[in-house]
């Protein structure tokens, strides 16, 4: 195993975040191999499973969805059958959100879907547990008594939830106020600060939510930035030259996005393709109150995050130059 020791690099420029200026410090950071058994042609999620790193594979015609031990990186083994057969899946869906140590996925053109249970898979089980119900199946369940999920296009909010069996409620602003529609994005969910986070994939959009006994309330929302699209003929035109917020996970005092540092780093996103060596090296630390903190140059390119809530560690899948899965200490 390689390992590399974290180092800090400190230049401070002014950021804007609300009517205060302050200082964001740009940091460099290297990391700590854990494990170069990531074989695919791109990969799909990285999820932190509390004490596994998951990552899947959308190519594959076998399983889909690979388990690694924290610790030490090893591949303790794979799950969820691609194909047409019992409990397989024929174009397999994952869930970036997790719960009770489980990998929900959905089969987009087929009948299967369920959660694939890490402890089954350990004790030589079949992983795949089926919902328990239509809600289930619907929404994301993200601890024992919550459910989130999107709505529908020109519906009055984007999200919607169901907090302590009172029933599915709407809420959330669409990140385009003029246009509700869909923007594709991702959410992330910190249990311990009951926190909801969405980031938009097409423009730099963050919106934060608190989850209290009645629902989720928007804490705060960074604006929308009109030079990233336009609007014709009613809909939304992305301006695909820049991206957002690809990919976006919570730590312990962090909300964490895969963004590009276009200031040093103005690549045409329309020429990355499945480039990898022109994915993003950054990495923008946000606190729970919206500010940019940090941005750390990762200094290998990165196309998948997940993070710890329990701490401030990183795990990343990047290209060094064949896939690898890494850890940093922010």
């Amino acid at each position: 195993m390689k390992t590399c020791k974290f180092c800090l690099m400190v230049l401070l420029f002014p950021f804007i975040a609300c009517s205060d200026e302050h200082k964001v410090e740009r940091v460099e950071a290297k990391y700590e191999s854990l494990s170069d058994d990531v074989f695919t042609r791109m990969p799909g999620n990285l999820l932190l499973v509390d004490d596994y790193l998951v990552w899947t594979d959308p190519f594959t015609t076998d399983c889909f969805v690979h388990v690694h031990r924290v610790s030490d990186g090893k591949k303790v083994g794979v799950m969820g059958k691609q194909g047409q057969g019992p409990d397989e899946f024929i174009t397999p869906m994952v869930s970036p959100l997790c719960y009770n140590r489980s990998v929900r996925a959905v089969d987009a053109n087929g009948k299967t879907r369920g959660y694939l249970s890490i402890d089954s898979l350990l004790a030589g089980k079949n992983p795949l547990v089926s919902f328990a119900d239509e809600k289930e199946a619907e929404l994301y369940k993200v601890d024992d008594e919550t459910f989130v999920g999107y709505t529908e296009n020109d519906e009055p909010f984007y999200l919607k939830a169901d907090v302590n069996g009172s029933g599915v409620k709407s809420f959330g602003d669409y990140p385009i106020e003029d246009v509700k529609h869909h923007v594709g994005g991702n959410l992330a969910y910190n249990h311990e600060r009951d926190a909801l986070v969405f980031a938009a994939i097409n423009m730099p959009y963050l919106a934060l939510y608190r989850k209290s006994e009645r629902g989720f309330t928007k804490e705060w929302s960074t604006e929308s930035n009109d030079s990233y699209y336009d609007i014709v003929n009613g809909g939304i035109r992305f301006d695909r030259k820049r991206k957002g917020i690809p990919e976006v996970c919570l730590s312990k005092d962090y909300i964490i996005g895969l963004q590009r540092d276009y200031t040093v780093d103005d690549m045409d996103e329309r020429k990355v393709g499945r480039d990898v060596s022109k994915c993003p090296h950054t990495v923008f630390l946000y606190d729970y109150e919206g500010n940019l903190q940090k941005i750390v140059n990762l200094g290998i390119p990165v196309m998948r995050i997940a993070a710890d809530h329990r701490s401030n560690v990183l795990y990343a899948i990047g290209a060094d130059p064949e896939y690898v899965l890494v850890k940093f200490e922010l």
